[in-house]
């Protein structure tokens, strides 16, 4: 993939080097700060296409890991941008990777800026990935998690209970219908249409559930010397 590593290195890497990226590979972007580990890299198609997604993820730097392993992070790809990335030549990769820049800039940089605590990482690690492993939200929040956020468990279950929206996966209604929708006799206009009133909704909800989720972190967050020695040891906040 010459012309997707030369698009790289011509106009992405630039960008990247700003906000204190390292190239680690010719495809894979790393920076490191006092908490996390903030990675940017490439997977291209196999089937040789020229057809390339990008990964990102946030992972915890524990200063002794005691088997403890935390990352969180998503891919962007042909089914969540607009434009298809292909880089099966100089003009294809240019056009694909300019895209990719707007994208780190908008969305992938930000993302990464916003996790500053624990608690930070644990609710978008929350919000990403509570419903592919089923249960809810509150049910998302093991031990081990409050532990390594320093959280208090009982005041967490009191605080998380008070509120409906969380206590409850209300998302799942909002998915059949999309599901509904989408095997309807609809025209594709206004299936679309119904698809994006619907898809505003959910959006609207992981953002009050996040909302909701940090001021119970905060609340419930333990002064770091009243710790126990049990808890896995990570840098302070």
């Amino acid at each position: 993939m010459k012309y997707l590593d030369n698009a790289i290195k011509n106009y992405l890497q630039p960008v990247l080097d700003d906000a204190r990226f390292t190239k680690i590979k010719a495809k894979h972007f790393q920076r490191k700060r006092e908490k996390f580990i903030d990675e940017i890299w490439f997977q291209v198609s196999q089937y040789g296409s020229g057809l390339f997604y990008v990964h990102y993820s946030c992972q915890v730097i524990f200063s002794s890991r005691d088997n403890v392993f935390l990352e969180v992070g998503n891919r962007y790809d042909a089914s969540s941008r607009k434009y298809r990335w292909i880089a099966n030549n100089e003009s294809s990769a240019k056009i694909s990777i300019l895209d990719v820049i707007n994208l780190v800039k908008i969305d992938i940089i930000p993302w990464f800026d916003n996790i500053i605590t624990i608690r930070d990482f644990l609710v978008e690690d929350c919000m990403m990935n509570y419903r592919i492993h089923g249960g809810t939200i509150i049910e998302y929040f093991k031990d081990e998690k409050l532990q390594i956020a320093k959280i208090d468990k009982k005041c967490f279950y009191i605080e998380a209970l008070k509120f409906e929206s969380i206590k409850e996966d209300t998302i799942e209604k909002y998915t059949a219908q999309m599901i509904e929708i989408a095997t309807s006799s609809l025209s594709d206009r206004d299936m679309s249409l119904e698809l994006e009133r619907i898809d505003k909704k959910i959006k609207l909800i992981f953002e009050e559930n996040r909302i909701i989720l940090m001021g119970i972190l905060k609340k419930c967050y333990i002064c770091p010397v009243l710790v126990s020695k049990q808890t896995p040891s990570i840098k302070n906040e």
